[in-house]
């Protein structure tokens, strides 16, 4: 009788464990698919925002832009805003060109303008995240909103306001 209890206990255990297998391999294909989407979703994305910051192409930025935009201080205690497209360059630039990176091959204090305009491709950058839709480039803060990549924050000096 014991021995009929053993076998059936490992034959159950043995069934279930390769019903757990095949569902994480589901699972995980899932979230391989979607990972890919995401990335090539902020991929094409980044690489348009790219080219209309290296052209410097304000139009073009501001549609890619949330407004009002939320400006947050480089300190704590610094002021938040929230901006119109019409207070937008100013910022937006000052947030670009404040060296606060770090860039991953020479080590050296890197500009958000600099980081973006050496990588082509998301994947070489430091803050790239691929699980979510939010996106951490530099000074620059991007969310899909309404399946649109928008910036939606940026870090700069808001004391100066």
């Amino acid at each position: 009788m014991k021995i009929v209890f053993i076998v059936l206990s490992f034959i159950m255990l043995n069934c279930t464990s390769e019903s757990y297998v095949d569902q994480n391999k589901k699972v995980d294909f899932k979230i391989k698919n979607n990972l890919t989407e995401i990335n090539n979703d902020f991929q094409s994305f980044y690489s348009t925002f790219r080219n209309a910051l290296i052209n410097y192409d304000l139009i073009q930025i501001k549609k890619m832009t949330k407004f009002p935009l939320e400006v947050w201080g480089f300190e704590d205690n610094d002021p938040h805003l929230r901006l119109n497209d019409d207070e937008f360059e100013l910022y937006f630039k000052q947030s670009l060109y404040y060296s606060i990176d770090e860039d991953p091959t020479t080590r050296e204090s890197i500009s958000t303008f600099d980081l973006i305009k050496k990588n082509e491709n998301v994947d070489s950058l430091i803050d790239f995240e691929k699980t979510n839709n939010f996106q951490h480039i530099g000074n620059l803060y991007f969310r899909k909103i309404d399946n649109t990549w928008k910036v939606e924050q940026i870090f700069a000096d808001t004391k100066a306001r």
